[in-house]
């Protein structure tokens, strides 16, 4: 991700997207529920916007153009960004005997390769879910909740974890072997040069600069991973209603949205997976040097 872009604008997105939630509950609290799906479904529409704009995945203008309300499109570009990523790279890796030699033995990245066409798949199968079928079924939209559920208890677990981030001498010895190993079949040509580089990587990867790293590491990658997946979850189950307070052929969504319908019931909770996701893009964009809090 490139967090060098259009930072004012993401700013903005962000802005109007934590109006929208307080005017979704607001619109929840009185009993108007269409009105309230709408909001809450564009709270996280532009709360996604203002991510996928900030990180580099989409422009201001892919974002009210080519996109507009169908959110899925920025899932389905950057997964097709990282498959393009992978397919140069083994390109790269079958070109170069050098990086051959260097990455056997540590994966098949083929095998990555295809299961990110199966989640493309995936994702243009959700695509196609309408109101109905996402509001209706209790099944798909308890799945969806407890995958809400556990990915927020588990950043906030994790996020205490990190401090505490630590591994054995031993486990860093084996680790610091296996990157010599890499980097010595990349040299098995070079013998001279990998002394160069083995002497070098003794005198800087010490330990403690590999847990300090690690967890600095850490608290920068985790905050856009937990971002990108509550909002592909919140996506799957509010991008549907981007347009819930129009009436079209039989569907009236006065008598559509009521109290007994299984996304209302669960309005309350969906929020506040909304709202606890905004909460982290401020500080996330101050961690990656976007604003000053």
């Amino acid at each position: 991700m490139n967090y060098e872009l259009d930072t004012q604008t993401a700013q903005r997105f962000l802005t109007i997207a934590q109006q929208d939630l307080k005017a979704a509950r607001c619109l929840y609290d009185h009993e108007f529920y269409p009105q309230a799906v709408f909001y809450l479904e564009q709270s996280a529409e532009k709360g996604l916007k203002s991510f996928a704009i900030f990180a580099g995945m989409i422009t201001e203008q892919e974002a009210r153009r080519s996109i507009s309300h169908q959110t899925m499109k920025i899932f389905s570009k950057t997964t097709t960004g990282f498959k393009d990523k992978i397919d140069t790279f083994n390109s790269n890796i079958l070109s170069d005997p050098r990086l051959e030699r260097m990455f056997d033995g540590i994966g098949n990245s083929s095998q990555l390769s295809a299961q990110v066409n199966r989640t493309l798949g995936f994702i243009q199968t959700a695509s196609k879910e309408n109101v109905v079928t996402i509001s209706k079924n209790e099944k798909r939209l308890r799945n969806y909740m407890i995958s809400l559920k556990k990915l927020h208890q588990e950043y906030n677990d994790i996020q205490d974890l990190i401090q505490q981030f630590s591994i054995s001498e031993t486990e860093f010895r084996s680790f610091k072997k296996m990157l010599l190993n890499m980097i010595k079949r990349y040299f098995e040509e070079q013998p001279d040069e990998f002394k160069t580089v083995k002497k070098e990587m003794d005198e800087k990867l010490t330990y403690d600069f590999y847990v300090k790293s690690m967890r600095e590491y850490l608290l920068l990658l985790l905050p856009p991973i937990f971002i990108y997946s509550s909002f592909f979850y919140l996506s799957r189950l509010l991008a549907p209603h981007a347009l819930s307070r129009y009436p079209e052929g039989d569907f009236d969504p006065s008598e559509f949205y009521n109290c007994e319908l299984p996304l209302i019931q669960e309005f309350p909770q969906i929020s506040s997976y909304v709202h606890e996701t905004l909460s982290v893009l401020d500080p996330t964009y101050a961690l990656h040097g976007g604003t000053d809090q």
